[in-house]
């Protein structure tokens, strides 16, 4: 049997590491992502929800 994963944080150095990491969640087909961040990351909300 194996465990569900039923969440994950991470932490980037930086704005480009977030986004990426972002797109790569995406792209590998998870649904529910979330990221926070002090400031505004352009093109974040994109690369989270693009609809």
């Amino acid at each position: 049997m194996s465990a569900k994963l039923h969440g994950l944080l991470a932490e980037f150095a930086d704005a480009e590491q977030l986004h990426g990491a972002a797109l790569r969640t995406k792209r590998e087909g998870y649904v529910f992502i979330e990221a926070y961040s002090p400031y505004a990351i352009e093109g974040l909300a994109e690369a989270l929800h693009p609809r």
